[in-house]
């Protein structure tokens, strides 16, 4: 049913009736990881890409809760292809987000991506987005024992002494 009439929409049509199933959606007010993950499907499917985000954001911090990273992930993935291309706080933020989903789902990228987000809160002078980028970036249990990994020590003393607390020398 549902592809005889989307074959009979335009694309135009198409994308207005995602957008006001996610209205409708949305009006609910329900929170749930499902509903929030149909919203941000249909807000995807839409054209306002700032609201899709937005979606996209609320149902991987609800997939991340569920302790669903790979979830998780996927809507983070999602956000960050619709996010700001430029060298904002709020890119830092869903790579820091994404990082830690794959982190915790096992993915080997999860440095790469947090490594970014260090750099990028760095660039931004940000201490906060900083100390989450390297406090995000551990291994936990998978940790190697007599093993320092330094990037995210570094990181970390740098986001202090953003702060004004330590002299990062």
């Amino acid at each position: 049913i549902h592809t005889a009439l989307a074959q009979g929409l335009g694309s135009g049509q198409e994308q207005h009736l995602h957008e006001r199933i996610a209205e409708e959606l949305t009006a609910l007010g329900s929170t749930d990881a499902a509903t929030l993950g149909e919203i941000a499907r249909h807000r995807l499917a839409s054209r306002d890409e700032d609201l899709a985000r937005t979606a996209a954001l609320r149902a991987g911090d609800a997939a991340l809760a569920l302790l669903a990273p790979h979830e998780a992930a996927r809507w983070y993935r999602e956000a960050l292809a619709r996010g700001p291309e430029a060298r904002t706080r709020e890119r830092c933020d869903v790579l820091i987000r994404l990082g830690e989903a794959e982190r915790r789902s096992g993915t080997d990228s999860f440095e790469v991506r947090l490594v970014e987000a260090g750099s990028l809160a760095l660039e931004l002078r940000d201490p906060d987005l900083a100390a989450r980028a390297a406090l995000a970036n551990h291994r936990g249990m998978h940790s190697r024992t007599g093993f320092v990994d330094d990037q995210p020590l570094e990181l970390l003393q740098l986001a202090l002494a953003l702060q004004g607390d330590l002299d990062p020398g």
